[in-house]
């Protein structure tokens, strides 16, 4: 199967939507499949990138998160994975004194783009029963039209030196990381 996984990211950084997009090119390249991704950087060891989208040569558009890319149709072939809800953590933000959030334009466009997300054509992947009930909540989302596929956790090393990992943010050799 050819899989192009859309990945608004910048994938070469660690955190844990980026590891997940990783994660999951190199698990389904490992079962055979062909993938290939669309994000940054233009090139990334290891990874087939890809610097257009073009549906037809894939069976599956794996959408990851972030803006969707202006004139690609959703449908039957396409897959987005909803792997947490700005609008849920924006309310939470608040309730910690955090009232800056509410200030910040960029939340408000993921907002809309998650509402506008629930209303396309294509399958939905929730990592989490929480998250599903969190757009059903705050965007109107059938959490029927939503199937709960959790994250996976890898014990593997990772793929970058920890010590290099803690060198490159500045975080000190005595703080925990998980």
């Amino acid at each position: 199967m050819r899989v192009l996984l859309l990945a608004d990211l910048d994938l070469s950084l660690p955190g844990g939507l980026e590891t997940h997009v990783r994660e999951l090119a190199s698990q389904l390249a490992a079962r055979g499949h062909a993938i290939e991704i669309f994000g940054r950087p233009r090139t990334l060891a290891g990874y087939t990138m890809v610097d257009r989208i073009e549906t037809s040569r894939y069976d599956l558009v794996h959408y990851q998160g972030g803006q969707w890319p202006a004139g690609l149709d959703s449908g039957p072939r396409h897959v987005r994975t909803l792997h947490f809800c700005v609008a849920a953590n924006m309310d939470l933000y608040v309730l910690m004194g955090r009232l800056r959030t509410r200030a910040n334009l960029a939340n408000w466009r993921a907002v809309a783009e998650e509402r506008r997300g629930c209303r396309r054509s294509g399958r939905l992947i929730a990592v989490a029963e929480r998250v599903r009930r969190d757009f059903a909540r705050w965007h109107g989302l059938d959490p029927a039209a939503a199937r709960v596929i959790p994250n996976g956790v890898s014990f593997a090393p990772p793929w970058e030196d920890r010590g290099a990992l803690r060198a490159r943010y500045g975080i000190s050799g005595r703080a925990p990381v998980l």
